[in-house]
């Protein structure tokens, strides 16, 4: 029999994430995982934007997750021996002179100001539609090519043995108060990292998790380099060579994991206003998000299994999210810390 610290279930952003923080502790594990259709981390663009929303805010804790991300994406590079963390200029197109104008006022806001930059001038990226009003610089962002970590991370543990592809089965999980049996792996506790597919865990499903259904496209265009993200109504961000990731929709009905085809036309028509050359739609791409109604991750123990935890909801923002995040669920198992009441699955004990 196996014998493990950490039994881990799921390896997406969150799982992937949660054991190379485990590993960098020199703690051991055991990940369990299948790749499956709905999969959001694969498909993600792994964007890392610092100013959300209409009113150009920072986003939630960004002065302290942005830079621990980057120290770690940057320290897993090297353990892997990869590229898949790259910083990004974000450009914003502006929609309508207000829009311009409060641009120009967050540029003097002290709060935000070494974020944003002045407008930017696109003419030299002669495939890009130069918007009339034109496109603010939103700096210190990032991106993480998912596809790749977690491709690469999955090969890195499994040659290591500590890596089983194939799906959880709950019903095989033996729970006892000295820790969980699994098949012939006996590990001290056991955390779920799975994602939208928390909706199926029978210990942990009665949090308020939902999958959104986000949609986008690769599409080529021959003959461009592109190092920057465009931000449209959609996002227009480096995919590999040649090829752009652009997206994405986000439907919180739906009956399948297949792409819809009027997610496709919408996609279509807005790629084109960004693009002014043509362009091949080479595949499109379909994730479930694991959203949460407050915008905040799920970690915690199981109030009834105390050898039962969760670290996952890490929705649109995980790659952001996710290094800290892990890094502070770390602190609380292993080293006795205390759990952030912002995070903690406990805020939701009496709603």
């Amino acid at each position: 029999m196996k014998k493990v610290k950490y039994l881990i279930v799921g390896q997406g952003i969150a799982g992937t994430v949660l054991a190379h923080t485990l590993e960098d502790e020199h703690l051991d594990f055991h990940i369990i995982h299948k790749r499956q259709p709905g999969e959001s981390s694969s498909v993600a663009a792994g964007i890392i934007n610092p100013i959300t929303g209409k009113y150009f805010i920072k986003s939630w804790q960004v002065d302290t997750l942005i830079p621990f991300a980057e120290k770690k994406y940057f320290q897993w590079e090297q353990k892997l021996n990869s590229y898949f963390y790259f910083p990004r200029i974000i450009l914003r197109s502006l929609h309508g002179v207000s829009e311009q104008n409060d641009w120009l006022a967050k540029t003097a806001d002290p709060s935000v100001k070494h974020y944003i930059a002045d407008f930017v001038d696109v003419t030299p990226f002669d495939w890009i539609n130069n918007e009339p009003l034109g496109y603010g610089q939103t700096i210190g962002g990032g991106q993480v090519k998912w596809h790749d970590f977690l491709t690469q991370s999955e090969d890195y543990w499994t040659k290591n043995g500590v890596y089983t592809n194939a799906l959880f089965d709950y019903q095989a999980l033996v729970i006892s108060e000295d820790g969980v049996q699994y098949g012939d792996i006996f590990a001290e506790q056991i955390i779920f990292c799975e994602g939208h597919f928390m909706l199926q865990n029978p210990w942990f499903n009665f949090l308020p998790l939902d999958g959104a259904k986000g949609e986008a496209l690769l599409v080529q265009i021959d003959k461009v380099h592109l190092d920057i993200i465009l931000k449209h109504k959609f996002f227009l961000s480096p995919f590999s060579e040649n090829v752009l990731w652009a997206g994405a929709t986000n439907k919180w009905e739906f009956s399948h994991f297949l792409p819809d085809e009027d997610s496709e036309i919408l996609l279509h028509s807005e790629v084109a206003k960004m693009i002014r050359q043509e362009y091949a739609i080479l595949k499109h791409l379909v994730g479930i998000r694991p959203t949460v109604k407050d915008r905040r991750p799920l970690i915690g123990r199981h109030p009834v299994h105390s050898r039962l935890f969760i670290f996952n909801g890490l929705g649109t923002k995980g790659t952001s999210l996710a290094p800290y995040w892990a890094n502070h669920f770390v602190e609380f198992l292993y080293k006795n810390g205390d759990l952030s009441k912002e995070v903690s699955i406990n805020r939701f004990k009496n709603k």
